[in-house]
């Protein structure tokens, strides 16, 4: 729930000087189009490629970016341009803005059977998300404008609604899952079988039991 409401409210952020828009689809296509450095996060940029960067996310939905430099541009790259400090701190803030719009739902993957059963989708991701959007409703320019992390809840949801072996998984569930586990270690066998097989997901059920049925005796 949480990494959720983080999606719904990623927090707003200045960069340079500049408030930063809400980050889109449409937006996120701009900055692989310019193979911006921030998409690669083994990359180094400049105070340059931050500048170039932030002229692509301000793209007005379903138009092409605009790279021309400007004024503000050019006073900024004279003033900072070689302000290690001010670089870093700048493209900190970015980097984290991106990724708190691109936030992501952790789901149970799928394992045996299902995981071999499981198509692959081999459409440039983006592009995938906006046929799925359109699928659920929304017109192309709505799903462009779509922010790519809100984009991926609302895609699985209605996955879930519609597909069992889609489960969204709890960072929480872990540790509770853990404790069912340990508790039904001290059951009989056939206990522990019709009690894991209540308690856990389908999918979390079948890992548990594989894994078990690998242990060796004792």
């Amino acid at each position: 729930m949480e990494s959720f409401l983080q999606t719904l409210f990623p927090g707003r952020a200045r960069v340079c000087g500049r408030r930063l828009p809400p980050l889109t689809l449409w937006r996120l296509a701009c900055l692989q189009a310019i193979r911006s450095p921030f998409l690669n996060q083994e990359a180094s940029w400049t105070l340059k490629d931050l500048l170039i960067a932030l002229r692509a996310i301000s793209t007005p939905n379903m138009q092409p970016p605009d790279m021309r430099q400007n004024w503000r541009d050019l006073w900024l790259l004279h003033r900072h341009g070689k302000s290690k400090t001010y670089l870093e701190a700048q493209a900190r803030v970015f980097v984290e803005w991106l990724a708190l719009h691109q936030l992501r739902p952790e789901i149970w993957q799928p394992q045996g059977d299902d995981a071999a059963a499981a198509r692959e989708i081999t459409a440039p991701i983006l592009l995938s998300n906006v046929a799925a959007l359109m699928e659920i409703g929304m017109t192309h320019a709505e799903a462009w404008d779509t922010a790519p992390g809100y984009a991926s809840w609302l895609i699985l949801a209605h996955a879930e609604r519609h597909n069992d072996r889609v489960q969204f998984a709890d960072p929480d569930d872990d540790t509770q899952i853990d404790q069912m586990l340990a508790d039904l270690e001290a059951r009989d066998e056939s206990a522990i079988l019709a009690q894991a097989k209540a308690d856990l997901p389908p999918a979390m059920f079948d890992k548990w039991l594989a894994a078990r049925n690998l242990k060796p005796e004792t």
